[in-house]
């Protein structure tokens, strides 16, 4: 599995919804404009399977919104977090058709404060755990 080339697709999948179209960053964006999308550096688990046959990769996805205190940050980011529909990031990624042998699978999302640039975001972090075929 390539690595950059399954960042991007991640990046691709998140522009199948609507409120982030063209905000979704395979790398980590030294500023963003909200709500947008950044795909962080992946934890690796090589040869899964015998003779190189799997690798899994877990990716970390930040769906940053607005102010953390602010009310229609809380109500975006609660769009983001459903399990379907055209917001759900989960639905989005899990559904996206990657351009190499990997099979996506969003496993969890959490939500914390991040700070980007000096700015502090509410934001989802979910959890993508990517199988594929080792090298």
């Amino acid at each position: 599995m390539n690595i950059a080339t399954a960042m991007d697709d991640i990046a691709s999948a998140l522009n199948q919804i609507p409120k982030l179209k063209g905000r979704n960053y395979p790398f980590w964006a030294d500023s963003v404009v909200v709500p947008a999308s950044v795909v962080a550096w992946p934890n690796i688990t090589y040869n899964a399977t015998y003779a190189r046959g799997m690798s899994t990769v877990e990716v970390e996805v930040f769906v940053l919104t607005g102010k953390v205190e602010a009310k229609a940050s809380r109500d975006q980011l609660a769009a983001f977090l459903q399990g379907s529909g055209e917001s759900s990031v989960r639905a989005a990624i899990d559904a996206f058709d990657f351009r190499e042998d990997v099979e996506a699978t969003t496993r969890e999302a959490r939500v914390e404060m991040i700070t980007v640039n000096g700015v502090d975001y509410l934001a989802g972090i979910f959890t993508v755990v990517l199988n594929g075929t080792g090298d």
